[in-house]
């Protein structure tokens, strides 16, 4: 089976090799039972395995591969019937029956890593400190020491995965519901005695909130400042 590089190589060139037509499209594993009646029913158990074309194409191609360890997939060329060249995804299921000759030309594909905005957002809980902006030094409330207890109180929420819903947990937990406008900040240290304000993107930009929200068992501070008459900035 011919294999062709078709994501972007590390030095940008094509590459190209040849292998055995695997059986299938991925690794395979097989069980073995033996019997013997002649000295009685005996069963012989063990597996075998066998490789598929994707690990294959992997240890001749991989190493061009811009992320070495991306997933990857395949893809037989086929003519259309407007007479172009085509990549088609294959069913691996079905792969002995598409791929039943040696000239079978196959491509090799890498897929993109996921996004920062389709990554599993990682759940759990942070605690919550807050102080209300009354003009004078910032006075961070205190953590909840108690771990028995902090499941459930007012200091603990769970991580909010964006802008809107750190406001409405924030709100809820602190019962400021009047027109306040909310100021995020990390504790890099994780202690109250310094913090950085979350980027002016992450009020608006989802992926950016996700990228600077402390992780789990971290800290997130808020800063409530109450809005005045005439000032429009409300969150």
């Amino acid at each position: 089976m011919k294999l062709v590089l078709v994501t972007p190589a590390t030095d940008q060139q094509k590459h190209y090799a040849m292998i055995p037509t695997p059986e299938t499209y991925r690794v395979c594993f097989h069980l073995i039972l033996q019997r013997e009646y002649e000295s009685g029913t005996r069963f012989i158990e063990f597996c075998s395995e066998s490789q598929g074309a994707v690990e294959a194409a992997r240890d001749v191609l991989g190493k061009y591969l811009m992320n070495p360890t991306s997933a990857i997939y395949l893809r037989c060329s086929m003519q259309s019937k407007e007479g172009d060249w085509v990549w088609a995804d294959i069913s691996p299921k079905s792969w002995e029956l598409i791929i039943d000759d040696i000239r079978t030309e196959v491509g090799v594909f890498e897929h993109p890593p996921p996004s920062p905005s389709e990554a599993a957002f990682l759940q759990g809980g942070v605690h919550l400190t807050f102080w209300v902006d009354d003009g004078g030094d910032t006075n961070w409330s205190p953590l909840h020491q108690d771990e028995k207890t902090l499941i459930g109180s007012h200091k603990y929420m769970d991580r909010p995965v964006d802008h809107a819903t750190a406001v409405s947990s924030v709100r809820a937990k602190t019962g400021l519901f009047g027109e306040n406008k909310f100021t995020f900040y990390t504790f890099p240290n994780n202690d109250l005695r310094s913090w950085v304000e979350f980027p002016s993107d992450a009020y608006t930009d989802g992926v950016v909130w996700r990228s600077v929200v402390p992780l789990p068992g971290g800290i997130l501070g808020v800063i409530v400042r109450k809005i005045k008459k005439d000032d429009d900035d409300v969150v």
